[in-house]
């Protein structure tokens, strides 16, 4: 396989925020299967024009086998979308990650081959793939005995009114949880914030930011299992049908059920452990790096 990536260089395509996800999530995992070569193009430091020459020049000189793009609020422009058709009609699979559609944010754009979305188990475009977020194991992963912090919630704190008589609750019993904001508010490297899930205990998940928005499969459930740690996750129908509750993570349902259970499993750390070594070695073998790039190009009809 050979790839072509055209995705944003920083986060939210704000270079003061550091480097994108996108960029940990596909180029990082796909280089570390040496399953092809790849080429990355970030069109969110390069004018428009130069972008599209740059793609449409990439693709006439090297064929790739794959586009795989991702979009930032609307970023790429509409101008760099109208490549899409041009390049399904020399044969070239074009792949567009959608990272919010539950949302309501991803669009089933002309020429494109195949939409993953990552945030959900349900497929909602044509041509759906619903997968979940890949991430680098060479920097989340480590050994679930080996930890120094207790409870985390490594999410930003904006706009999560959902969470709060939750964060309420735990704290209200003298229950201590370190809730640290990630890139944006914490400005944390890569290497930073998967430090944190290496060291932690427990990881505390929320599917939703918002009372009656849909549940969203968030990329920390991969991080926290890549990791070792115990994912402790408020009950969502994409968990569920991913893992077994009880035996490879753990939900809950309410707040004074939060405070039970992460009380218990910070007590009980053989249990702990046995459930999040569970966990890891279920996200390793079904929902890997490898699984999500397998499950990717077998719906562009290539091997990986």
């Amino acid at each position: 396989m050979n790839i072509l990536f055209v995705i944003e260089q920083y986060c939210d395509c704000n270079p003061a925020l550091g480097l994108s996800g996108p960029l940990e999530y596909y180029v990082h995992t796909w280089r570390s299967l040496n399953a092809g070569p790849d080429r990355v193009i970030h069109y969110d430091n390069l004018p428009v024009e130069v972008t599209i020459t740059r793609v449409w020049q990439e693709c006439r000189a090297q064929a790739p086998d794959l586009v795989l793009f991702t979009e930032v609020f609307n970023h790429p422009s509409a101008q760099i979308h109208s490549l899409w058709p041009k390049l399904a009609a020399r044969g070239i699979s074009v792949a567009a990650v959608w990272h919010d559609s539950v949302k309501g944010t991803c669009r089933d754009l002309p020429g494109i081959r195949v939409n993953i979305l990552v945030d959900t188990t349900v497929p909602r475009l044509r041509s759906g793939l619903a997968l979940w977020t890949p991430h680098d194991t060479a920097l989340f992963y480590g050994d679930p005995k080996e930890r120094d912090l207790g409870f985390v919630f490594p999410s930003s704190k904006n706009h999560k009114p959902f969470v709060v008589p939750y964060i309420a609750a735990v704290k209200s019993v003298g229950l201590s949880l370190l809730w640290t904001g990630g890139q944006r508010e914490d400005k944390l490297s890569f290497e930073d914030y998967a430090r944190l899930f290496g060291r932690a205990k427990i990881i505390l998940n929320f599917a939703q930011d918002i009372a009656g928005m849909a549940p969203q499969l968030k990329g920390r459930v991969t991080e926290a299992l890549y990791s070792g740690a115990l994912l402790l996750d408020h009950r969502n129908p994409h968990t569920s049908q991913m893992l077994a509750d009880g035996q490879e993570y753990v939900s809950f349902d309410s707040p004074d059920d939060l405070v039970a259970k992460a009380t218990y499993y910070l007590q009980h750390e053989e249990e702990r452990v046995r459930i999040a070594r569970a966990g890891q070695e279920r996200a390793l073998q079904h929902y890997s790096p490898r699984a999500w790039w397998q499950a990717l190009c077998a719906a562009v009809g290539k091997a990986l």
